[in-house]
């Protein structure tokens, strides 16, 4: 197998760049360049004032916990830069900064298990397996979830300073279309790890589920060539 190197989609916020309205073909390459360099630069490699510099003299945010201008942008990816060692986006984001788990206690498990299930392109959930995540929903089982899920930012701070001792082979496999977990945090892994690998497969955030047959062979094959390791 052959390693895998690619950019990070972008995690799911809202940024804005003014670039110049135009229906010429050269004039809108030009801005599809500016817009890919500045998620490039904000996003990928977490250079902020790189990406202010490619700003406007006005900058409107859309994103309500982000102040408008330049300002705003900075005190915002420079502390989300400090608290998350990898990217969270979507729902997940939103789990981990809100201020309490009161709202998950009234989930609605079954809209959100047919929310969940209804991403998946290739695989059709029998009514066994929608009903074990039901349950899995259920009760104190979300803030339960939301209290794990809320501390990973302290408990990944702590594990970088054991990464470079781990040499033990690790396969990094991550969903090209997850909208929960950008691809940048698989490769932040294999680029922290002595011996990893990253396979990237193009379905969403449930990998085992939605390309079955893709993740087992991945597995397998990974464990066939580094079992005794």
């Amino acid at each position: 197998m052959s390693m895998v190197r690619t950019p990070a989609l972008g995690a799911a916020m809202i940024l804005a760049v003014t670039t110049a309205q135009s229906t010429e073909p050269s004039e809108l390459e030009r801005n599809k360049a500016l817009v890919t360099a500045f998620y490039e630069k904000a996003l990928n490699e977490k250079d902020i004032e790189s990406a202010i510099a490619m700003m406007g003299p006005t900058y409107t945010q859309h994103n309500a916990r982000i102040l408008d201008d330049k300002e705003g942008f900075r005190q915002y990816f420079t502390g989300f830069k400090q608290r998350y060692p990898l990217e969270v986006t979507n729902t997940l984001k939103e789990l981990i900064e809100a201020p309490s788990l009161e709202p998950r206690m009234g989930l609605d498990a079954a809209e959100f298990v047919d929310n969940l299930l209804g991403s998946l392109k290739n695989y059709a959930a029998p009514t066994f397996v929608r009903e074990d995540y039901i349950a899995s929903y259920t009760g104190d089982r979300p803030p339960e979830s939301g209290r794990l899920v809320r501390r990973h930012p302290d408990e990944l701070a702590l594990l970088k300073d054991f990464r470079p001792d781990i040499d033990t082979p690790v396969p990094v496999i991550s969903g090209r279309l997850d909208p929960f977990v950008p691809l940048s945090n698989g490769q932040f892994l294999v680029d922290r790890l002595l011996n990893a690998l990253h396979e990237i497969v193009d379905i969403g955030h449930l990998e085992r589920e939605d390309a079955a047959e893709t993740y087992a062979t991945l597995v397998l094959d990974w464990v066939e060539e580094h079992g005794n390791q």
